[in-house]
């Protein structure tokens, strides 16, 4: 299915000409400008925090080449495809031939714009492409995205932010708590990771918390 809507779009893209004009997405301002030199990327799922999107012209996914926005759309949970534009000669911040390209998600239920990844390489940008890419993964925290696309919500016990609460977190928290020689003052910006029995301090309890922890799993 997902080939012959591509063989679809490439037979339209060659055979119609292209007015130039746009629409914007009112919250966020992107713009699609329609010119000749036009490109399609095919997401075929996005997740934010570990769920999948929310279609129904609810959240957004914009493509971006360095800070300018060249396309978006509400995304479909069947596959959104997302029209971009790219320098027609006269719009020196569009996209060249083979330019890199990033993307971004708009989350209605919070009003917030959030960069996004692929766990494969996203494909450069190109005149009449029409490029797949399986899944975009975002998270509203300040934590890394785990290998697997996964969203880390806390960080409770996992100081060195791996997804995974082991002995190398007790190595580190150990080695922090043997660095420190005021332990008040140490940890003032590390306790939501470290401090699982919540006494605003980091010492050998949360340690002991900790071995608790993992021998749950």
């Amino acid at each position: 299915m997902l080939k012959s809507l591509t063989i679809i779009l490439t037979l339209i893209s060659l055979i119609i000409p292209i007015p130039e004009r746009g629409w914007q997405h009112p919250q966020t301002g992107w713009e699609v400008v329609t010119t000749e030199t036009m490109s399609f990327y095919l997401i075929q799922s996005a997740f934010l925090d570990n769920a999948e999107l929310e279609d129904d012209n609810n959240d957004v996914i914009g493509a971006f080449y360095e800070n300018q926005n060249i396309g978006w759309e509400f995304y479909n949970s069947q596959l959104t495809i997302i029209p971009t534009t790219g320098n027609n000669g006269s719009m020196p911040n569009y996209p060249y031939e083979g330019a890199p390209i990033t993307f971004k998600i708009y989350d209605s239920s919070t009003n917030m714009i959030i960069d996004a990844i692929s766990l494969d390489d996203i494909p450069s940008w190109h005149v009449q492409g029409f490029n797949t890419i399986r899944n975009l993964y975002s998270c509203s925290s300040e934590f890394p995205i785990l290998d697997n696309g996964e969203c880390m919500l806390d960080c409770i016990g996992d100081p060195n932010l791996d997804g995974l609460n082991n002995i190398l977190d007790i190595i580190l928290i150990s080695d922090l708590i043997i660095e420190c020689d005021y332990p008040f003052l140490c940890f003032e910006n590390q306790t939501d990771c470290m401090d699982l029995n919540q006494d605003n301090i980091i010492d050998v309890l949360d340690i002991l918390s900790l071995i608790n922890v993992i021998q749950l799993f």
